[in-house]
């Protein structure tokens, strides 16, 4: 049969429930499949292993098959455990880079093992293709690109372009640990967070402290008015009950001190 999918990957969804996931493309052996599952979160586990986690049923002819769960199974109900809600499960092709077709010779060639063997170079094609779509390529244009020498990675350091001037670019490593980088704008990011908490605490303090100076002054206006009120009055019932302020009067001769004593009737505020 024709190779009719071009998929080398699939990823049905799981619910909780079901064991069974199946997919749709050519495989010609149960080994020729690398099989994960996805939790939730989109974190992938190990490549599991056939017959141990799964096994696998399928059809080269209709390009078509099945991975069925056998493990984990729950030890109270001897169910097994199918994998998790809102994941998945990851059905890979991955074929063998072997061609163990041996034709006779000078004897008949079967069709069917002559289509085989090309089916089989279009499945490792596809594969190749798939994992080339996935790495970093130059564009199509121009023709012809200038040369990328990739240096030998040093651990921890990121990556940068380099021009060479002599129409090659280089990708090398730089001096800079991206992970150190992000803790210490992250830490800055803290601090800075902190230095405008204090701030706004500060300013809020210094306002609440204007506010009583405010009041304070207020209520020493009010008690000053109060006091200059009765000493015009100069009348014991104009006396205030208990003065805001506490005032001492002194006299140094005798003419400042008849300037202070009321005339009769009157009273003279000592405090």
């Amino acid at each position: 049969m024709a190779v009719a999918s071009t998929d080398v990957v699939q990823e049905p969804a799981s619910n909780g429930v079901k064991v069974d996931f199946d997919f749709s493309f050519k495989i010609h052996a149960a080994t020729d499949l690398a099989v994960r599952t996805k939790d939730a979160d989109g974190v992938y586990s190990a490549v599991l292993t056939n017959g141990v986690d799964y096994t696998v049923v399928f059809d080269s002819a209709a390009g078509t098959g099945t991975v069925t769960f056998i493990a984990p199974v729950d030890p109270e109900t001897a169910l097994v455990i199918p994998p998790v809600v809102d994941g998945a499960v990851n059905i890979r092709r991955i074929s063998p880079a072997t061609q163990t077709t041996v034709l006779p010779r000078e004897s008949a060639m079967f069709e069917k093992t002559i289509e085989t063997m090309v089916d089989k170079l279009v499945l490792e094609m596809q594969e190749i293709r798939e994992e080339a779509g996935r790495a970093p390529l130059q564009p199509a244009q121009p023709l012809s690109p200038d040369p990328i020498i990739v240096e030998v990675p040093v651990d921890a350091k990121g990556l940068k372009w380099t021009d060479n001037g002599d129409g090659t670019w280089s990708i090398e490593s730089t001096d800079h640990d991206i992970d150190t980088i992000e803790d210490a704008v992250l830490a800055s990011q803290a601090a800075s967070a902190a230095s405008a908490a204090a701030a706004a605490a500060s300013a809020g303090a210094a306002l609440a402290s204007e506010v009583a100076a405010a009041a304070s002054e207020a209520a020493a206006a009010a008690s000053l008015a109060s006091l200059v009120a009765a000493i015009s009055e100069g009348l014991w019932s104009a006396r205030p009950a208990t003065p805001a302020t506490l005032m001492y009067y002194y006299a140094t001769d005798l003419q400042s001190l008849e300037l202070w004593i009321p005339a009769a009737g009157k009273w003279f505020v000592l405090g």
